[in-house]
C-alpha cells in the first residue's frame, strides 16, 4: 500500500491542494480499491482455510456490498 501512496503522490498533482487531495481519493477509490477489496477477501479466505468455490462465494456474495459500504463512508 505504501507503494500505492507513492504513485499516488508523484502522479496525482492538481492546481491546488484541495483539488489534488480529492483527485487522489478517486483514483483510489475507483482504481485499488476495486482491486484491493477483491483481493482482501480472497487471501482471507485462503487464510482461513476456505476452498476455492467458498472463496469465490464469498466474493459474489459479499464484495458488492462491501464495495458499497466502501463508498458510503
Amino acid at each position: 500500500m505504501r507503494l500505492w501512496y507513492g504513485v499516488l503522490e508523484r502522479k496525482v498533482k492538481l492546481k491546488t491542494a484541495a483539488t489534488t487531495a480529492i483527485g487522489k481519493m478517486v483514483v483510489d477509490q475507483f482504481a485499488f480499491a476495486p482491486v484491493f477489496l477483491f483481493s482482501f477477501i480472497g487471501l482471507m479466505g485462503a487464510i482461513n482455510g476456505d476452498s476455492v468455490g467458498q472463496i469465490k462465494s464469498d466474493i459474489r456474495n459479499n464484495y458488492f456490498d462491501i464495495m458499497l459500504t466502501n463508498y458510503k463512508v
